[in-house]
């Protein structure tokens, strides 16, 4: 059981990191990464490269950087608000998201933050932006949330802010390899 356990962990945050130093080396990270993953494993979008470029010099490190900047965020978002949901990281899809490495709560609560945030602006545009490089995560919410706002004094910097943000993170990949989006 603990071998099994020992292949899971991290394994998703693993094929981020392989797929993103495949694609700073010039190669395709939707092809074969190696002998310890399948053929297209890497499934993001190429937005998702941008930033996942800022964890690869950490090596291993990486995935424990980004496990307590996940913690600190759903502390943040919950403290005031929902302290009672501090008990949601002891429920078995959030332990086994943290066993294996995902984004996805990072995702969601960025998509909550935004939902509690009383005007949304710029800055939230640009995190809305960043949540959508996980699309089967966030397109709903934030889709819920830009209806939710249509009629807002802010909607057009949210607007601005979530193009501006997808603009920033789609252009190094499309710099860099203006086929990537075929590929993905």
């Amino acid at each position: 059981m603990f071998d099994q356990l020992r292949e899971l962990f991290q394994i998703d945050w693993r094929i981020f990191m392989e797929a993103t130093a495949t694609w700073l080396r010039g190669g395709n990270p939707y092809g074969r990464l190696s002998a310890e993953f399948s053929a297209g494993a890497f499934a993001y979008p190429p937005t998702a490269l941008t930033w996942l470029a800022l964890f690869v010099p950490l090596g291993r490190w990486s995935y424990y950087l980004w496990t307590a900047l996940t913690l600190l965020g759903w502390w943040l978002v919950a403290r005031r608000r929902c302290p009672e949901q501090i008990v949601l990281l002891l429920w078995s899809p959030i332990v086994l998201h943290l066993v294996e490495g995902q984004n996805s709560l990072a995702v969601v609560l960025v998509v909550w933050a935004a939902s509690l945030a009383p005007r949304r602006g710029w800055g939230w545009g640009l995190a809305l932006a960043w949540a959508l490089t996980k699309p089967q995560a966030a397109l709903l919410p934030v889709a819920w949330l830009l209806w939710r706002d249509r009629r807002a004094p802010t909607r057009a910097t949210l607007w601005g802010g979530l193009l501006l943000g997808t603009l920033l993170l789609a252009l190094p990949p499309t710099l860099r390899d203006p086929g990537i989006w075929q590929e993905w």
